[in-house]
């Protein structure tokens, strides 16, 4: 997916999503300049972080 299409996925603004990238909460996949996300990994991400927080 691209940062515009994970963003919506999310439904949070590409400026979170560039600064969960940059903390590394949110893997990527760099393809030259491009950036690309997976569904999968993304929500196998952040389902560790909220797992670790309690949530």
């Amino acid at each position: 997916m691209t940062e515009k299409e994970m963003a919506a996925y999310l439904r949070i603004r590409p400026r979170q999503l560039f600064n969960w990238r940059a903390d590394g909460l949110v893997p990527f996949i760099r393809i030259g300049r491009a950036i690309r996300y997976r569904r999968t990994t993304v929500d196998a991400a952040l389902g560790q972080l909220s797992q670790g927080l309690g949530v």
